[in-house]
C-alpha cells in the first residue's frame, strides 16, 4: 500500500534505542572461522516471521532490523541454512529469550537445547521447533532480544568461545491479547497539492494484539502556523471512543477531525490509539505516531549527473531519490534524467514509493537524449538479499526509458539481478532499455528483470537483453506486454512469465549460445525461447522468432502449462521457430502446450533439426480443446511433425503442412490414436486436416534462421483467421485466401504486370510486382530510354510508354513488360450550318468507347443533328479516360407566316411579318400586292387598296446563306357591319326571330340589367314594364348599334292572402295563350271564358290543382276583342279582362 505521508514510529524508535541499549550482552566466538559460516535463518509459525540471509560471521547482531512477532506458547519452525567447511563435525542448535530484560540471557531463558546434529556435506538445511514461553513470563512486556547459537560445543553458555560455529541475535515482540497502534494518516497525505482543500484527519488503526478489539480511544495534537509562519498554540483533537470489530492483523479507518481552514505544508500531527477493548496496553507503549506535511516538489524536470556550475541538479541519483522520498509523493509529472556524467556512479537504487503517482502524473527516468546513447546504471550485488541495481517495491506509474543497466558481477557471486519488482508493483513501463549480466547459468539470482509478487501492467518494449538466468521473469499481476526486445546469451528461458494472466509477447528476437543441455524432469531449467507456467486470461504470442545458433540452446521455442481458458483470445501465432542442431541427440520442441486448454495455435513456421527420434514440432501433454490452423511444420532430420500424447488434445486442425521426410508427421497416443507417416492415413483416421498439405515447404534459409516459404504450393492456401491480419513481417495477410504459415508471400509465378491498358490525358497509374511483402525487390525500366526509373514495390507513371519490371525475392526472379496506351479522344466537325428540312450525322466514335454523353440527352456515339444548337459532348473509354469536344450548328429556316390568312378591314392596312429574323443576315423579296416591289425587310404593312382583289395572295422569299424558301397567306378584306334584327314578345318574354347583321360579334343589353352574346337571344323578364333594348354588332374591324323599346304586359287573374296567384299571358294575344296557377292548393278548380256577348266560348273544369301549373288554352275560331275570365277555386270565384287581337 503506498504511503503518502513520511512518519516516525515510536514503537520503531523503541527498537532501535533498545539495540543500543543492549550492547552489553555478551558476543560468542568461535576460533576457526573457516570451520563454519551459518548463511540464513527462517521462521514459520510466527505472525511476522523472520527471514535472516547474509549470516557470513562468527556473530551477527541483527536486533536493530530484525523482528519476530509470535504469540506466547506457540511453536516455531526454525529453519536453518548453514555452509560448512569442515564436514564430518557435531553442532549443537541453542536459542535464548531474554525474558526479564535484564540485557543476560539466564540459564532459564534457555528455550530450545537441541540435540547433537551431524553434517557431512559443506551445505546443509537443519529444521527444529522452538515453543515460545507463556505470557507469564514474559515480564516486563516489551520486545525481547533472542539469540540462535550453533557450535561444535554442546555448552549451554550463551556466550559461549569454542572452536567452531556461529551465532545470530533479533528481536522477538510478544503481542497482549489488546493492542492497537496508528498504522497510516489516510488524511491528509503527503503531499499537499497546490489548489487542494484538504480539511479532514482521518487515521487507519490496526490491531496488533491477538484478540479481536472491539474499541479504543483515538487522539492526537495538531500543530500550524498563522499566514506569516508563526506558531500557533497546539490544537487538541479530543480523545473518543471508536469502536469496530477488528480481527488480529487487520486494520481500519476513522475521521476523527475537522480543520476547516484546511491543512498545509509544515504542519504537523500527533496521532495515538490507546485504551484497547478498554483496558491499557500491555506493551506499555503509547501507540504514538507523528506525521509532517512536507513541502511538494518545485519543478518537473530534475537532472543527474555532474554538478559543476550548476549543470544539474543532483550528482548522483540516490540523492535525487532520497530528496523526492522525503517529499513523499507528487502533484504533478516527476522526471528524472540522468546526465552522461553519472555514467560513472557504482550504485544501488531503491526507488521510493511516491504518492499521487497516476496515468496523468506518471514517474519518469530517463536518460538525456543530449547524450547521444542511453545513460547507464551499473553495480555490483554480492548477497542475495541486496541482488538488484534497482529495486522497485509498490511502485505505480514508473516509466523507465534510455538506460543500460549492467550487474557487474566484480565479486563474481551471482546476484546479477538489474531489476527487482514486488510488493504488487504496477504500471511499469520500460522503454529502449538494455540490461546485461556477466553471468548466465541455473541459478535465478542472475535473472535480469525479476518480478516476483508484482501488479498489473509491466510492459517492456524495445529493449535488449543480455546473459543472465532469465531474461525477464515475472510471476503474478495481470495485463503484461513484452514487445519487440532482443534477447541473446540466455541460459535458461528468455521470457518467462508464472501465475499472471493476460500476456502479451510479441515481435521478439531471441536467441543464445548458452550451454545449457539440461534435460531432466525439472522442465524450468530447460533452455527455453518462452516459457508460460499456470497463466491464465488473454494469452497472445505472435511475431517472435526463436533462432537456432551455434549451441544446442533452446530446447524448446515455446512452451505453455496449465494454461486454461475457453474463450477470449489465447493465440500463439505468426512465429518463426528454428529450433535444434543436426548433430544433436537432445530432444526438440517448437511449441509445447502442457495440461492447457483451447488454445490456438496458428500460422507459425517451425523448424527442427536433431537427429534424435524423440524431436516435435508441436508437442501436446494432456489437455482438451486445442487448435491447429495454418502452420508450417517441418522435422528436417528425425522426429514427428505434431506428437498428441493424449487422444483429443486437438481437437480442431486444418489448412497446416506437415513436412517430415523418412518420418510420422502425426503421432497420436492412448486409445484411438496412432502414428500416421502420411497426410492420407491421417486423415481418414482423425477426419482432421483434410485442407492441409505434406510438401516440402523450401525455406529460404534455415541455417540463417530465414524461414521465409518458397513452396508457391502453399500461397493462398490456407484459412482466414479473425483477428489475424498481419503477417510475420508485418505484411496484411489476404482477407479470402491468405498463404499457409507464417509469411504472407508471393510466388515468383504470380508476379505478373497487367495487360496494356491506356492512360488518361494528366492522369498518373501505377505499377505493381508482387504484394509488398518483406524481402520483395522490383526494378522499373522505360523502354524508350533503357533507364531505371524506380526500385520500390510499385511505381507511378504518366507518361504513355512501354515499361519493364525486375522482380525477385528470396525465391526467384521473373521479368514482366507492360505498353501504356495515348487513348483515344472524341472529336466534333468544324462550326457549321444547315438548310431548314436537312440533317447531319456526326459520328465520335473512339476506340474502346463506353460512353458517350451529349448536351442534348443523347447517349449514342452517333447523332443526327436536326436543329441549331451548340452540341456538345463527353465521351468516356473502357479505361476511364474523359474527353469532350463542342461545335455550334445555325440553321437556315424556312419562310413561313405561321399562318394560312389574315383579315384586312376596310379602308386600313395590315402587318404580316415572316417568321425568319431579320438580324440573321437573310434577304427578303415580296409579291403580290402592289409595294411588294421594294420591301426588302421580314415584314410588310398592307393597306386594303393594294391588294389586287378582296382575297387576294401575298408571297415572300427568304434566302439565308444560301438556303432558300418561300410562304403565301391570303388576305382578305372585312366590310363594315350593318343592323338587320326582327323581335316579339309574349307575356314577359323577348325573343328575337331574325338577324341577319352581318359580324362575327352581337351583343344584346335588355334594359334590365340582363345581357347576351347570342345571335337570337331569348329574354324573360321578371314583371311587366316598358324596357330599352340595346343591340350591338361587330367584327374584327368595326361596331355598330340600335336601340329600341320593348312593352311587356301580362294579366294577374288571381292573387289572395295566401300567396297563391294565376296569370294569364301573353296579352294581348291571337286566343292562344297560357294560366299559370302558382302556390294553388284547391281541391275544385274550374276556368270559363266569355266574350262581350255573354257567349260562353270556352269552360273547364280542373278539379284538383296544388302547387304550381301551367295550363295553355286554345280559342279556336274567336273574333277579336274584349273577354272576360272567371276561375272559381273551392266556391270562390275570381274574374279579370283580356285582350285578343
Amino acid at each position: 500500500m503506498k504511503k503518502l505521508i513520511t512518519y516516525t514510529s515510536i514503537l520503531a524508535l523503541i527498537i532501535v534505542t533498545g539495540s543500543e541499549s543492549f550492547a552489553q550482552y555478551c558476543t560468542p566466538s568461535a576460533t576457526q572461522s573457516n570451520w563454519t559460516s551459518m548463511d540464513q535463518l527462517q521462521t514459520s509459525g510466527a505472525i511476522n516471521n523472520v527471514n535472516l540471509s547474509g549470516l557470513f560471521l562468527k556473530y551477527s547482531d541483527l536486533t536493530a532490523t530484525a523482528q519476530m512477532l509470535v504469540k506466547p506458547a506457540q511453536t516455531v519452525q526454525f529453519n536453518l541454512t548453514a555452509r560448512y567447511d569442515r564436514v564430518g563435525t557435531s553442532y549443537y542448535p541453542k536459542v535464548w529469550i531474554d525474558m526479564n530484560s535484564n540485557n543476560v540471557f539466564d540459564f532459564n531463558e534457555l528455550i530450545y537445547n537441541g540435540p547433537r546434529v551431524s553434517w557431512n556435506s559443506r551445505n546443509v538445511t537443519a529444521q527444529f521447533n522452538v515453543l515460545m514461553p507463556p505470557i507469564s513470563r514474559i515480564v516486563p512486556a516489551g520486545p525481547k532480544r533472542m539469540r540462535v547459537n550453533v557450535y561444535t560445543s554442546n555448552s549451554t553458555n550463551p556466550c559461549i568461545r569454542t572452536t567452531g560455529g556461529s551465532s545470530v541475535d533479533f528481536m522477538v515482540l510478544f503481542p497482549p491479547n489488546s493492542s492497537t497502534t496508528i498504522g497510516d494518516l489516510v488524511s491528509p497525505r503527503n503531499p499537499i497539492c497546490p489548489g487542494t482543500l484538504v480539511q479532514n484527519v482521518t487515521v487507519e488503526v490496526c490491531n496488533d494484539g491477538i484478540g479481536r478489539v472491539d474499541s479504543m480511544l483515538v487522539g492526537g495534537v495538531f500543530n500550524t502556523t498563522d499566514a506569516a509562519g508563526n506558531p500557533l498554540p497546539a490544537i487538541n483533537i479530543p480523545n473518543t471512543w471508536q469502536k469496530d470489530s477488528l480481527m488480529p492483523g487487520k486494520c481500519t479507518q476513522f475521521s476523527i477531525y475537522t480543520h476547516a481552514p484546511g491543512f498545509k505544508t509544515g504542519d504537523t500531527l500527533t496521532l495515538w490509539s490507546s485504551m484497547p477493548n478498554g483496558v491499557s496496553d500491555s506493551l506499555n507503549i503509547d501507540d504514538t505516531v507523528m506525521f509532517v506535511i512536507t513541502p511538494t516538489i518545485t519543478k518537473k524536470l530534475w537532472t543527474v549527473g555532474d554538478t559543476a556550475n550548476g549543470a544539474n541538479d543532483f550528482s548522483n541519483l540516490n540523492l535525487a531519490l532520497d530528496s523526492f522520498a522525503a517529499v513523499g509523493g507528487i502533484c504533478d509529472t516527476l522526471i528524472i534524467e540522468l546526465d552522461s556524467s553519472h555514467n560513472g556512479y557504482i550504485g544501488q537504487y531503491d526507488f521510493p514509493n511516491l504518492a499521487g503517482t497516476s496515468p496523468t502524473t506518471p514517474i519518469i527516468l530517463r536518460g538525456k537524449a543530449s547524450n547521444g546513447a542511453r545513460a547507464k546504471l551499473s553495480f555490483d550485488s554480492c548477497d542475495v538479499d541486496n541482488n538488484y541495481i534497482m529495486h522497485l517495491t509498490d511502485m505505480s506509474y514508473l516509466y523507465i526509458e534510455n538506460i543500460d543497466f549492467y550487474s557487474q558481477n566484480g565479486f563474481t557471486t551471482d546476484h546479477s539481478h538489474n531489476l527487482l519488482l514486488d510488493g504488487g508493483s504496477e504500471h511499469i513501463y520500460i522503454d529502449n532499455c538494455s540490461f546485461r549480466s556477466d553471468y548466465a547459468n541455473t541459478n535465478r539470482d542472475n535473472t535480469l528483470i525479476l518480478g516476483d509478487g508484482t501488479g498489473d501492467n509491466i510492459s517492456i518494449t524495445s529493449s535488449e537483453f543480455i546473459a543472465g538466468t532469465d531474461g525477464i521473469y515475472i510471476k503474478g499481476g495481470s495485463s503484461h506486454t513484452v514487445e519487440d526486445c532482443d534477447f541473446t546469451g540466455s541460459y535458461l528461458s528468455s521470457i518467462h512469465f508464472e501465475s499472471a494472466s493476460n500476456i502479451h509477447i510479441s515481435d521478439n528476437s531471441i536467441a543464445s549460445l548458452a550451454p545449457n543441455i539440461s534435460n531432466t524432469a525439472s522442465i524450468d531449467l530447460i533452455g527455453m525461447g518462452i516459457f508460460v507456467f499456470k497463466c491464465s486470461g488473454d494469452l497472445i504470442i505472435d511475431n517472435n522468432i526463436v533462432k537456432s545458433s551455434n549451441s544446442q540452446w533452446p530446447r524448446y521455442g515455446v512452451y505453455v502449462e496449465d494454461y486454461n481458458k475457453g474463450s477470449g483470445t489465447n493465440w500463439i501465432y505468426n512465429n518463426f521457430l528454428n529450433i535444434g542442431q543436426p548433430w544433436s541427440s537432445l530432444e526438440y520442441r517448437g511449441i509445447t502446450i502442457s495440461n492447457s486448454n483451447f488454445t490456438q495455435v496458428a500460422n507459425n513456421n517451425i523448424a527442427i533439426n536433431g537427429n534424435g527420434g524423440a524431436n516435435e514440432g508441436v508437442f501436446y501433454e494432456q489437455g482438451t480443446g486445442n487448435a491447429l490452423w495454418n502452420n508450417v511444420i517441418v522435422i528436417d532430420v528425425a522426429g514427428v511433425a505434431v506428437n498428441q500424447a493424449s487422444f483429443g488434445a486437438v481437437t480442431k486442425s486444418d489448412y497446416n503442412n506437415f513436412y517430415a521426410p523418412g518420418n510420422d508427421i502425426v503421432s497420436i497416443g492412448g486409445t484411438g490414436g496412432g502414428n500416421f507417416a502420411t497426410l492420407t492415413a491421417y486423415q481418414n483416421a482423425t477426419s482432421l486436416d483434410m485442407n492441409s498439405r505434406q510438401l516440402n515447404p523450401f525455406f529460404y534459409n534455415t541455417k540463417g534462421n530465414d524461414l521465409h516459404v518458397c513452396n508457391n504450393a502453399l500461397s493462398k492456401a490456407g484459412t482466414v483467421l479473425p483477428g489475424i491480419t498481419d503477417d510475420y513481417d508485418g505484411d496484411p495477410r489476404s482477407t479470402t485466401t491468405p498463404s499457409i504459415g507464417a509469411d504472407e508471400f508471393t510466388p515468383i509465378s504470380d508476379v505478373k504486370l497487367a495487360a496494356d491498358y491506356g492512360l488518361c490525358p494528366g492522369d498518373s497509374t501505377r505499377l505493381t510486382a508482387g504484394r509488398g511483402n518483406f524481402g520483395e525487390t522490383a526494378i522499373w525500366k522505360s523502354l524508350a530510354t533503357g533507364a531505371d526509373i524506380d526500385t520500390n514495390q510499385w511505381v507511378s507513371i504518366n507518361t504513355p510508354g512501354e515499361y519493364s519490371v525486375t522482380f525477385f525475392n528470396a525465391c526467384g526472379v521473373v521479368v514482366d513488360t507492360i505498353e501504356i496506351i495515348t487513348p483515344d479522344a472524341v472529336s466534333l466537325p468544324n462550326d457549321t450550318n444547315m438548310c431548314f428540312g436537312t440533317t447531319l450525322n456526326v459520328n465520335t466514335t473512339i476506340v474502346g468507347g463506353t460512353n458517350y454523353a451529349w448536351s442534348s440527352n443523347d447517349s449514342t456515339a452517333l447523332v443526327a443533328v436536326t436543329q441549331q444548337s451548340t452540341y456538345s459532348v463527353t465521351a468516356t473509354d473502357n479505361w476511364g479516360c474523359v474527353s469532350a469536344d463542342t461545335f455550334n450548328v445555325t440553321y437556315s429556316p424556312a419562310a413561313d407566316f405561321g399562318r394560312d390568312s389574315i383579315i384586312v378591314c376596310e379602308g386600313a392596312s395590315q402587318v404580316v411579318l415572316s417568321n425568319v429574323d431579320g438580324t440573321i443576315g437573310a434577304t427578303f423579296t415580296w409579291t403580290g400586292y402592289s409595294g411588294g416591289a421594294t420591301n426588302r425587310d421580314p415584314g410588310a404593312a398592307i393597306s386594303d387598296f393594294e391588294l389586287p382583289s378582296p382575297r387576294a395572295y401575298v408571297k415572300v422569299t427568304v434566302d439565308h446563306k444560301g438556303c432558300i424558301s418561300q410562304d403565301s397567306i391570303l388576305m382578305k378584306i372585312l366590310g363594315r357591319p350593318v343592323i338587320d334584327i326582327a323581335d316579339t314578345t309574349n307575356g314577359l318574354l323577348f325573343k328575337v326571330i331574325s338577324n341577319n347583321s352581318p359580324g362575327s360579334n352581337h351583343s344584346w343589353d335588355f334594359g334590365d340589367g340582363d345581357s347576351s352574346n347570342f345571335r337570337l337571344p331569348k329574354h324573360i323578364y321578371a314583371k311587366d314594364g316598358i324596357y330599352t333594348v340595346k343591340y350591338t354588332n361587330s367584327n374584327q374591324c368595326r361596331s355598330k348599334d340600335t336601340t329600341f323599346e320593348v312593352s311587356i304586359s301580362t294579366l294577374n287573374i288571381l292573387e289572395n292572402e295566401s300567396g297563391a296567384a294565376l296569370t294569364l299571358y301573353p296579352n294581348p294575344n291571337n286566343g292562344k295563350f297560357n294560366l299559370d296557377f302558382k302556390g294553388l292548393n284547391g281541391n275544385d278548380v274550374s276556368v270559363s271564358i266569355v266574350d262581350i256577348n255573354g257567349r260562353t266560348v270556352f269552360n273547364e273544369a280542373y278539379g284538383v290543382l296544388t302547387g304550381n301549373n301551367n295550363k295553355e288554352v286554345n280559342l279556336v275560331n274567336v273574333a277579336p276583342g274584349f273577354y272576360t275570365i272567371a276561375v272559381e277555386v273551392d266556391g270562390e270565384s275570381y274574374q279579370d279582362k283580356f285582350i285578343v287581337k
